[in-house]
Formats: structure tokens, C-alpha cells, sequence
């Protein structure tokens, strides 16, 4: 037997995630590793989620990062930190759509483009 959460245990581990913890979101280049530089930062999505349902937790806000002040590296993860800066990794996801941002284009999750499962 596989060692998988049932749905409603992904339900439980989603909605634990985000009112235990704060949840911040980051972006990972191609290699795994957090962008950095032209005014990159994590962004503070704690009370972006709804309720998870189907074993997927789904931002109800919309999740945008900082303008950038020069061309980021392209995103193709997204995780969620423990902290505003340094911390762990609780989880990474890969981004349907990779993401770029430059001056005038940051990126965005609009309501309801960010599922997370466990």
C-alpha cells in the first residue's frame, strides 16, 4: 500500500500549513535556487488561501511580488518559507507557466491561479 495522504488528510496538512505558520511565497529558478536581485523579495501570503477542498489549497486573493527594479531570472517553482528571508522550504510546486518579471511587469497569482497540494 502507497504511503499517501487520503484527501481529506491533504485538506488537513493544507489548512494546518496556513493557520499554524505564517506562509510566505518564493520563486526558484530552472537549478532550484530562490531569484534574488533587482528588488526580488518573498511575498507574505498568510491569509491569501481559502479553505482547501479536494486536497488542494487555492490563493482567494490575488498574490503579487514587489515591482521589479531590473529583470528577474524566469520562475519555474514556487515555494512556500517558513520566513520573510532565510528559513526552510516547506514546500515547492512546480509553476504551471513559468513566470518572468521585469520593470513594469511583476509577477502575479490573480484569485484562484495557485493551488498547492502536500
Amino acid at each position: 500500500m502507497a504511503n499517501n495522504l487520503t484527501t481529506y488528510g491533504q485538506n488537513l496538512v493544507n489548512d494546518l500549513l496556513a493557520e499554524t505558520t505564517c506562509v510566505y511565497i518564493g520563486l526558484l529558478d530552472t537549478g532550484g535556487t530562490e531569484l534574488s536581485g533587482n528588488s526580488y523579495a518573498r511575498v507574505d501570503a498568510s491569509a491569501a488561501w481559502s479553505a482547501s477542498a479536494a486536497g488542494t489549497k487555492t490563493n482567494d486573493t490575488l498574490i503579487e511580488f514587489p515591482e521589479p527594479s531590473g529583470a528577474w531570472s524566469e520562475a519555474v517553482y514556487v515555494a512556500i518559507y517558513e520566513a520573510i528571508s532565510g528559513g526552510s522550504a516547506v514546500l515547492q510546486k512546480t509553476l504551471t507557466t513559468p513566470q518572468t518579471a521585469d520593470v513594469g511587469s511583476p509577477v502575479r497569482f490573480p484569485i484562484g491561479n495557485l493551488s498547492l497540494t502536500p
